[in-house]
């Protein structure tokens, strides 16, 4: 047995079983250099991965904010012009020009202080690698062996890759990157199932088909657990969806103080799904309406 200290909750909550370990294809892109004359070879190279994602992009863009936001950059003149700049201008192949032009986008993004938009420089790299598959040439879902519930386990999860698993299998997330505001967080906040971000040596440590429990309300990843603390983590999570239950029964009271104080509770939100799950736990408004994507 050995457990991993985590520092970032991302979705409190117990869970324990079977470890499905996300192993990516290499996305790297070549690094040859191109003649003058291979130039619009390798523009309609690009042009032609752009027409792909837009077409993967569109459907799923009518029933998510992120999709519509990562549908409009696949588009977005801005890229355009960095990539075929950097073929043209600079001698380099249509993967090199892409992986460096969304470098340049990504950086802007991480070098914000806030938290959230910090982590939107994730959702630049996800169009890039869905811009890569299509250049490379890979069809292959790396999440389709998932038929049975499982642990999630992975360096990291953009919003493509949750896309792709039917989150009924999910069990709850352990990621070693990513912070409190990544989208696997919010997903995870969601779904009201248990994640941990930022594990320090969880890929090195965890293989698929591990056993493992995750407590996600004391940080911490358990590997190979004895059977005495397997029945520990148990009653916890029974005690733990027990309050639960309780809180909802509570929800629809209103918020009242000790000495007589009534406040009004609103919600965060950033889609209509959001606003669904708010007015079913008795919020009366919205306080933060999440816009950000609307100017990506």
């Amino acid at each position: 047995m050995k457990t991993l200290i985590v520092e970032k909750t991302a979705s409190g909550g117990f869970t324990m079983g079977r470890a499905f370990v996300v192993n990516r294809n290499n996305l790297s892109a070549d690094t040859y250099r191109i003649e003058s004359k291979d130039a619009d070879t390798e523009i309609a190279k690009y042009q032609k991965a752009v027409r792909e994602a837009t077409a993967q992009l569109e459907e799923l863009a009518k029933t998510s904010d992120i999709f519509a936001a990562h549908f409009e950059m696949v588009q977005d003149p801005a890229l355009y012009a960095g990539v075929t700049d950097k073929i043209t201008s600079e001698s380099q192949n249509a993967q090199l020009a892409l992986e460096n032009t969304t470098a340049e986008f990504a950086a802007i993004f991480d070098s914000m202080e806030d938290e959230y938009m910090k982590e939107r420089g994730a959702d630049v790299r996800d169009v890039r690698d869905r811009l890569m598959r299509s250049l490379k040439g890979i069809t292959q879902n790396v999440l389709e062996g998932i038929h049975d519930k499982v642990i999630l386990v992975a360096e990291d999860l953009s919003p493509s890759d949750t896309s792709n698993i039917n989150l009924d299998f999910v069990l709850g997330f352990a990621t070693e990157l990513g912070g409190v505001t990544s989208h696997v967080s919010i997903i995870a906040r969601n779904l009201e199932l248990p994640a941990l971000v930022g594990v320090k040596g969880l890929m090195e440590e965890v293989k698929s088909d591990d056993f493992l429990i995750l407590d996600a309300s004391n940080g911490k990843v358990i590997l190979d657990p004895d059977e005495e603390t397997i029945q520990k983590y148990k009653a916890l999570e029974e005690e733990y969806r027990k309050h639960k239950k309780e809180l909802e029964a509570l929800s629809s009271l209103p918020a009242t103080t000790l000495d007589g104080k009534t406040v009004k509770v609103y919600a965060n939100v950033g889609n209509l799904e959001d606003v669904k799950k708010a007015v079913h736990r008795g919020i009366e408004g919205i306080g933060l309406f999440r816009s950000e994507f609307l100017y990506m």
